[in-house]
């Protein structure tokens, strides 16, 4: 309540000084109208004024120029006159009547430019008068020549009639010409005066605009100045919030993406598509720890500047801190030594870490034209890394699931699940385009009777070491799998029946040479048999080629163990036998131990 008490008067002096402005203002404005409708009035009547002097002035310009063409043409039928009653030459007779004519039509378009000014009119019906009575003596002494009457032409040569009406004409003309000259110097006086009033009229004009725009603007600089700034507050607010809105829904839209990635590379599209849209004018990198070989390494970066590719964790101090670490070069910092140090601008590395283990680093740095970073990035640095640590800690747990849902836990290998989903689709790939596809299944020899004698570790120490020969006898194409207990399945596609052999008897061999060590000590030697299936030959189906591949083992197994056979309808064929000279660890010396202390256990061994 106490705030409101405060705010109220304000808010009435606030209106009342812009109602007493806005009275300014139209007052203002209204003698700034009156002003320049008077001034606008008193211009107008000035051009009108200047508008008709100069109709006058043409239309005497134009009496002038008439007037001088027809005296010239006078003097010039004069001489013609004469040469043709000197001479009688019929040309200077018909100059005379061209310019006979010609005198005429300028006489009358002079009487016709003078019929609206009386004055002018008198002096040209004078200098018409005489004009006609000199061109009329002149018509009878051509006329008089042309009869051939030399009588009358010397009586009128002999009364001198010629030079006092030429004389007539001149005086006519002159005076004509005088009054023209005094018609004109009004003009330009009147021209000038009435020039004199426009400008007047129009600088009275500016003079009013320029004070009512001064004044004007006095009125209105207060509020507009307040409005401006106003503005740019809000232009401020929106554009911030309009940035805002774009990382919000940038961010909201590349997590909704992340969640439903299944791999790393996915999500490094989708993150290498959202950050350089988030930080354009910044050079960044994302890296992402990986356990096995200690080490983080880089999954994309943006911008003009160079990254490490891969870096230990000990080589970034935002990893040892757990927190972010700025590196600003305008003050003293430690620089990490993943960075390179010839860059001269400011970096960031921050932490993705997600229940307790470390992640990955987002690492930003500056351009080289502006040589730090706004607090927009490191605002967006903070929110990107917690997000990003989200992510990435959900995508490594997804991952880690359906590792340990596809693979056996103590093998690594694939398990039997994912061998019945890959093998049909190896089997599809297979049939659609006509290539083999072999199977090969191994089994430990006496595995049951190793894992007796040396305890449970020693045996599983057995199956790792084996399941790291298959991962080296495998390409990437290839499916290893754990099939159960101490079975093993491969899938080999597009290898024909001979490269399966070659394969199998290459496992053999790897098998053989093998000394697993389990509490210390060497344990006894380790053998395999091995049966071959391949498709078509063998089968079309996965289930008749797995049961073709488990029969060849079992004839491995009757056949003495540690060799490789292959099934081939309607018989069987061995393909490899074991040259080998079994030795005091032979299997049948094994056998008969078990006999003599399990007859049991031993009948069973015979028959796997």
């Amino acid at each position: 309540m106490w705030g409101k008490r405060v705010t109220a008067p304000r808010q009435s002096d606030s209106n009342r000084e812009h109602a007493a402005a806005r009275v300014r203002l139209f007052l203002c404005l209204a003698a700034v109208m009156v002003s320049l409708g008077a001034a606008f009035l008193a211009a107008y009547r000035a051009i009108e004024g200047i508008a008709t002097e100069r109709r006058d002035a043409l239309a005497a310009q134009q009496l002038h120029n008439e007037v001088l063409h027809a005296r010239a043409d006078i003097a010039d039928a004069q001489s013609a006159e004469r040469g043709y009653i000197v001479g009688g030459e019929s040309s200077q007779l018909a100059t005379y009547r061209m310019l006979r004519a010609r005198i005429d039509t300028r006489i009358n378009h002079a009487q016709e430019l003078t019929a609206a000014r009386p004055a002018e009119r008198r002096l040209l019906d004078a200098v018409v008068k005489a004009a006609r009575e000199r061109l009329d003596a002149a018509d009878a002494a051509v006329a008089a020549r042309s009869t051939s009457d030399p009588e009358s032409v010397q009586r009128l040569i002999r009364e001198g009639r010629d030079e006092i009406l030429t004389l007539k004409v001149r005086i006519a003309f002159n005076n004509l010409q005088d009054a023209q000259d005094q018609r004109q110097l009004e003009a330009d006086r009147s021209f000038g005066s009435m020039t004199l009033q426009a400008q007047l009229a129009w600088l009275a004009v500016a003079v009013v605009v320029a004070l009512g725009s001064g004044l004007a603007f006095v009125s209105l600089y207060r509020q507009a100045s307040s409005r401006r700034k106003a503005e740019v507050d809000l232009r401020r607010t929106i554009g911030e919030q309009d940035r805002v809105l774009y990382e919000v829904s940038a961010m909201s839209t590349m997590m909704e993406l992340l969640h439903i990635c299944r791999s790393q590379p996915e999500a490094n599209h989708v993150i290498g598509e959202v950050l350089p849209q988030l930080l354009p004018n910044v050079t960044g990198g994302l890296y992402v720890m990986r356990p096995s070989k200690g080490a983080l390494e880089l999954q994309f970066n943006w911008g003009q500047g160079s990254v490490a590719k891969i870096f230990a964790p000990d080589d970034c101090w935002a990893l040892r801190r757990s927190r972010t670490h700025l590196v600003d070069r305008t003050r003293s910092a430690i620089m990490c030594r993943h960075i390179e140090h010839a860059h001269a601008g400011a970096c960031l590395c921050a932490p993705l870490v997600g229940h307790g283990e470390v992640l990955g680093v987002l690492h930003l740095a500056s351009s080289e034209q502006s040589g730090t970073l706004s607090q927009d990035a490191l605002r967006l640095a903070g929110v990107l890394a917690e997000q990003l640590s989200l992510a990435l800690g959900n995508l490594r747990l997804q991952e880690t699931l359906r590792s340990r849902s596809e693979r056996d836990p103590l093998t690594d290998l694939y398990n039997r699940r994912h061998l019945e989903l890959s093998a049909e689709r190896e089997l599809a790939r297979a049939t659609r385009h006509g290539s083999p596809l072999s199977f090969i299944m191994l089994d430990v020899d006496h595995f049951k009777l190793f894992n007796d004698n040396n305890g449970h570790d020693a045996g599983d120490a057995v199956l790792r070491e084996v399941a790291q020969v298959l991962k080296r006898h495998t390409r990437i194409e290839d499916i290893a799998c754990r099939y159960g207990g101490e079975e093993f399945l491969m899938v080999l596609s597009g290898c024909p029946l001979e490269d399966a052999y070659q394969k199998a008897e290459a496992i053999r061999e790897a098998i053989a040479q093998l000394r697993v060590t389990a509490s210390g000590s060497v344990l006894t030697r380790i053998t395999a048999s091995l049966g071959i299936a391949c498709y078509p030959q063998h089968g079309l189906r996965l289930e008749d080629l797995i049961r073709a591949a488990d029969s060849a083992l079992y004839k491995a197994k009757d056949a003495g163990r540690n060799r490789v056979v292959a099934t081939s309808a309607p018989g069987d064929v061995m393909l490899f036998d074991a040259d080998v000279t079994i030795e005091p660890e032979s299997q049948a010396e094994v056998v008969i131990e078990m006999e003599a202390t399990e007859p049991a256990l031993a009948a069973g061994t015979r028959t796997r």
